[in-house]
């Protein structure tokens, strides 16, 4: 009995063992902030006569970030950016009805466009392939999917590639939008 009885139990305390190291693995948790931003053509977004950089015709651009969060084989990217606001509350409707109807946006609002998607490479530059937007209507919000998601320099920085409809002087426009971020120091 007793020779039976060893190797049960160091049957089962192996087995006990291997079932707590079931955990969810996460490799990546990083928060990137806004460095600057470019946009194809300039205009001028806030009305005051003055074609300067976006940040400066959309100063709410300044509290953008990004947020990345790997969960085992799944990443997960939260792109914090800016939406216009008509009648106080952000866009409920497509910007082209909001021309129609003659709204004047007078300013932004910071919202969520958060997206699951997987790296293409890893090392010093890597990409990231966008699989699905989980928040954010991507009907009515003027901030497109992203186009390119690029890292580099091990994933410390990274430049976002996206195209978003502007209302200016009552025409709608869209030009590309290059943001570039760097990783946040904990």
């Amino acid at each position: 009995m007793k020779r039976f009885l060893i190797p049960m139990s160091l049957i089962v305390l192996f087995a006990c063992e291997k079932s707590d190291n079931k955990q969810v693995t996460s490799q990546r948790d990083n928060i990137y902030l806004l460095d600057s931003v470019r946009t194809s053509e300039q205009y001028d977004f806030n009305k005051d006569g003055i074609v300067e950089n976006i940040l400066k015709e959309i100063p709410q651009l300044k509290e953008s970030l990004v947020e990345i969060k790997d969960i085992d084989d799944t990443s997960y990217i939260n792109i914090l950016w800016v939406e216009p606001v008509i009648n106080k509350s952000v866009l409920v409707y497509p910007i082209e009805k909001a021309s129609e109807m003659n709204y004047d946006i007078i300013a932004y609002k910071v919202v969520q466009n958060q997206f699951y998607g997987y790296f293409l490479s890893k090392g010093v530059e890597s990409t990231m392939s966008l699989t699905k937007r989980i928040s954010g209507n991507g009907n009515f919000y003027t901030y497109k999917n992203p186009t390119d998601i690029s890292f580099d320099n091990n994933e410390q920085n990274i430049v976002i590639s996206s195209k978003q409809k502007f209302l200016v002087n009552k025409n709608i426009v869209s030009p590309t939008v290059i943001s570039y971020y760097t990783i946040k120091k904990r």
